[in-house]
């Protein structure tokens, strides 16, 4: 199965409800322009934390996910272990509630912070051999899936299972994470080498989703993770479900947590309007 935490509690087998921190500002409201109504927005954000951190990183990593002021965070490569414990701790004594599937230690997985009460955390793909890549949760407000792709063509498989979740009644709205997957055109620096299943990017779109940071900045390069000869990629992505695309006001990269060398991903920021 996996794991669930309230926020300022303990560990448990079941949902439960959480408790706001101080810290965070909550949704936020703003008015709508066109019909003059109030709406609220909510932030999801994500940000691969590189091989689980440490536990001498961790403090930097956590007030790296606060500044992100998510209403729901998606962390990528978390790990079980002292580092991954205290990272959990610090998360839940800001008032997310976590879930996370079953990992064994030092192996890299997906981490979903929520201040909303989550009421399902369940796996996608029922018949892959490892469940650590692939993480849902309904939100209430919203239902997400945290992804964390192997690399190369290992990832082939959670692709594939992925795109048979788009196709069915219960597909999350929004798919967000590290995809370690980009369109060879845009997505990387020209003397990269390609994306493996860069195709699947293709029928993930065909299947009713959009890359909402594509949309919002069209033919634009930008990178959120560079190889260590330079060359940058963009494989941290955020798609969202096309009847939701309306609702996206912002979907940006923070580049500070890479910039201040907490991690080597940049974050994404993906506000939308509920």
């Amino acid at each position: 199965m996996g794991f669930h935490r309230r926020g300022r509690g303990s560990a448990c087998g079941s949902t439960g409800r959480r408790r706001d921190s101080a810290r965070h500002r909550g949704p936020a409201t703003r008015t709508d322009r066109r019909s003059g109504r109030a709406v609220t927005v909510h932030r999801v954000a994500t940000l691969n934390i590189r091989h689980g951190g440490t536990a001498k990183r961790i403090p930097q990593l956590v007030a790296a996910l606060r500044a992100l002021d998510a209403d729901a965070l998606v962390v990528t490569e978390f790990r079980i272990g002292l580092a991954g414990n205290l990272l959990v701790a610090e998360l839940a004594s800001s008032g997310y509630e976590l879930t996370h599937p079953d990992i064994a230690a030092a192996v890299n997985g997906v981490l979903i912070a929520s201040k909303a009460h989550i009421t399902v955390a369940r796996p996608i793909g029922s018949a892959l051999p490892d469940r650590r890549h692939l993480w849902a949760a309904d939100l209430g407000w919203t239902s997400i899936a945290g992804v964390y792709m192997p690399q190369m063509k290992a990832k082939l498989p959670y692709w594939d299972a992925l795109l048979d979740e788009a196709g069915g009644s219960a597909a999350p709205q929004i798919l967000i994470g590290d995809f370690n997957t980009g369109d060879n055109m845009l997505d990387r620096d020209p003397g990269g080498a390609p994306f493996v299943g860069a195709d699947r990017i293709g029928q993930l779109l065909r299947a009713g989703y959009t890359d909402a940071w594509r949309d919002k900045h069209g033919d634009a390069r930008e990178y959120s993770w560079f190889s260590t000869t330079g060359n940058g990629f963009r494989v941290d992505h955020a798609y969202v479900r096309e009847e939701l695309e309306p609702r996206v006001i912002r979907c940006e990269y923070d580049h500070d947590p890479r910039l201040a060398r907490a991690t080597d991903h940049s974050a994404m920021i993906l506000d939308l309007e509920v």
